[in-house]
């Protein structure tokens, strides 16, 4: 193994790690939000029920990253994302 494939596989498990807890939650949170805006859910039980769904998103998630050849890719599409997602959430807050 050469020390550019161990870098690489440290920097999704990072990435998997990192970039996959910060879009679940941001996921979540737009969820939770939207679900008691719609009156569907109260807030704290809409964040109980994405809390519970996000652990099966992180995990899809993860094998995203690894599934995908290109690790710049997927960080950009996880970061863009997650901006969006997080700035979704203030407007509808």
């Amino acid at each position: 193994m050469t020390t550019s494939y161990r870098w690489d596989v440290a920097s999704r498990v990072v990435l998997a790690i990192v970039g996959g807890f910060a879009w679940v939650s941001a996921c979540g949170a737009l969820c939770a939000t939207l679900l008691a805006k719609v009156e569907w859910l109260p807030l704290a039980q809409g964040v109980h029920v994405m809390t519970l769904l996000g652990f099966v998103a992180w995990c899809g998630v993860a094998m995203w990253v690894f599934y995908r050849r290109r690790l710049s890719e997927v960080a950009a599409v996880l970061i863009g994302s997650t901006v969006v997602l997080l700035g979704l959430n203030t407007l509808v807050a």
